[in-house]
């Protein structure tokens, strides 16, 4: 068998490290997963005028109602008795390709 050069991180991992910091240490992730409270957070750091401009749907809000509608439809698929072999994360924004798995 051929040696692999790279190791896929294991991601339930890192959900079961937020989730021990969060209950058992007290310290919560600095950013919440609550759609409706991550709005506040992100007033507290943005400039007042890009806010106002976000907030107010950029213009009549038929995209924002649009965007919240497409998160709801978002649902949790259990991995439990399925295959789960290690996926491809890599994304390309705006040039730049992020997610690149280095070898541990």
């Amino acid at each position: 068998m051929a040696e692999n050069s790279a190791v896929a991180p294991i991601y339930a991992d890192y959900s079961l490290e937020i989730y021990a910091k969060g209950m058992l240490q007290g310290c919560p992730p600095v950013i919440t997963t609550d759609p409706n409270k991550l709005r506040l957070q992100a007033k507290k750091v943005m400039r007042e005028d890009a806010y106002n401009y976000i907030a107010g749907g950029a213009g009549e809000r038929a995209t924002m109602d649009a965007n919240r509608l497409a998160f709801r439809q978002w649902k949790i698929v259990p991995r439990m008795m399925r295959p789960n072999a290690p996926r491809d994360l890599k994304v390309a924004l705006f040039g730049e390709q992020y997610g690149k798995m280095k070898a541990k």
